[in-house]
């Protein structure tokens, strides 16, 4: 007999939830976050227009097993990309699978891998 698995249990660190944010940018729409001054830049600053930052709300969406509010997303494709990070974390806060703790480390490892990232192309 096989078990079904909830979305809802499984639970993420801070860390995996920056490093699949990362990856989201990087894969689908060969940006890299990291690069960017996160606070300050929006996704059409970037090149992406209102249907590529849907689809990459969408692409965050099924990677967390999350559901935005409409209304929302609406609202993330004008504001910097760090709102994008910030709404992923308020919602699997809401889900109950970080704790509040949590959601407010996903910056700090973010920009933590940031930082690593740049170390790493500077000594190459």
């Amino acid at each position: 007999m096989r078990r079904r698995v909830s979305y809802k249990k499984l639970k993420w660190s801070p860390l995996s939830v920056a490093k699949t944010f990362e990856n989201v940018f990087a894969s689908v729409y060969d940006i890299r976050p990291s690069t960017l001054d996160l606070y300050n830049t929006t996704p059409s600053q970037v090149g992406m227009d209102s249907l590529d930052t849907l689809e990459a709300l969408v692409t965050l969406q099924n990677k967390f097993a999350i559901r935005f509010p409409d209304s929302i997303e609406v609202a993330l494709i004008n504001l910097p990309i760090i709102n994008i990070l910030n709404a992923c974390a308020r919602q699997l806060t809401k889900d109950k699978r970080l704790t509040q703790y949590e959601e407010m480390l996903i910056n700090t490892q973010y920009n933590h891998l940031a930082g690593v990232q740049s170390l790493q192309t500077k000594t190459r």
